[in-house]
């Protein structure tokens, strides 16, 4: 089974990129705005539906955006730690969530000798399986930050600072990226932090920092997915940097709060 994501783009899909990077724009905003909207309920169960909706998107798609050779038992793998993960988020405590980390390890060979076809490419298939599990992880660790004392005004401001990093790359690409990004999402996020908490701003900036450093290196693979790669792929690698911010949100407000 081939790799799309990893071929050039063909020149006869790009009278289709505009409209491909809309999408994958908007799916990016969507996120945002559904996580958003589940914090301001207050609800760790209500964030914890649309981290399921978010993950569910992501995983659904990850094994063809990776090429994984088998992609039922991949996107089988990736479901079951992302779903862990986020049950011990709301019911647990990190330590549980870290549980999961390392039951994933075993989870992912349980399923590759649950496979019929050969076990072809088995390092790529253990490996791109276990690395969607671990998006689903950093994914539920949202649900621990909005936990925190202070957390919640955390989240919901790097969340918005997302939602309005999204809208930049609906107007810039290439290179400019690494700074669009971080910009946007830095005064968005720094505005609510400075104008509705005492909270310090360094946190925003720092967040807004990484964030930049993905979304570049995402850009390097965004034209070749947008033109090659199936629409479950490309709604999976816009959600990644929903997931995996989780993880530098939790360290952040562990330093600030």
């Amino acid at each position: 089974m081939t790799s799309h994501h990893l071929v050039s783009p063909d020149p006869q899909n790009r009278p289709n990129a505009g409209i491909r990077r809309l999408a994958y724009v908007l799916t990016a905003w969507l996120a945002a705005l559904v996580m958003s909207a589940a914090m301001v309920t207050g609800q760790k169960l209500a964030l914890a539906l649309a981290l399921v909706v978010v993950f569910g998107a992501l995983s659904w798609g990850w094994p063809g955006l990776i090429g994984l050779p088998n992609r039922g038992v991949g996107r089988a793998g990736v479901a079951v730690i992302g779903c862990a993960a986020l049950a011990c988020a709301v019911f647990g405590t990190v330590t549980h969530v870290a549980y999961v980390a390392a039951l994933g390890v075993p989870v992912v060979y349980i399923g590759e000798m649950l496979r019929g076809d050969g076990r072809s490419r088995l390092l790529t298939q253990v490996a791109g399986t276990y690395a969607g599990g671990l998006l689903g992880i950093g994914g539920a660790l949202w649900i621990l930050v909005v936990e925190l004392p202070g957390g919640y005004d955390l989240a919901l401001s790097w969340v918005a600072g997302m939602a309005l990093a999204a809208v930049a790359c609906t107007f810039v690409r290439g290179p400019l990226i690494a700074a669009a990004v971080p910009v946007m999402a830095g005064l968005g996020s720094g505005a609510l932090l400075v104008g509705t908490t005492d909270l310090p701003w360094w946190p925003a900036v720092a967040f807004a920092g990484i964030l930049g450093v993905l979304a570049w290196g995402l850009e390097q693979m965004t034209p070749a997915v947008l033109t090659t790669a199936g629409v479950a792929s490309r709604i999976s690698f816009a959600l990644i940097p929903f997931s995996a911010m989780g993880v530098v949100g939790y360290a952040l407000s562990l330093l600030v709060l």
